[in-house]
């Protein structure tokens, strides 16, 4: 299966390294909102796809989960 990546936006951060299975894990929980992968996971780089529709969502959970991340540092955003 191939995803078109030119129809999600994307956050990429830094994130505590140990937090990174925690994200997923929440993400998992939220049924598809957006897909986790992992970059470098020495550094905590990460990067979170989604569809635009869910944007406000995604931040949304970002902000609720940032004392638990690790104080996640926004490295890029990408609209579709």
């Amino acid at each position: 299966m191939s995803i078109n990546n030119t129809h999600l936006a994307a956050h990429e951060l830094s994130i505590d390294p140990a937090r990174i299975a925690f994200l997923r894990f929440v993400l998992e929980g939220y049924d598809g909102l957006a897909m986790l992968s992992t970059l470098d996971e020495k550094s905590g780089r990460v990067v979170l796809r989604y569809c635009p529709d869910v944007a406000d969502e995604v931040t949304a959970l970002l902000t609720d989960l940032r004392p638990l991340l690790g104080s996640p540092i926004l490295v890029e955003q990408q609209q579709a």
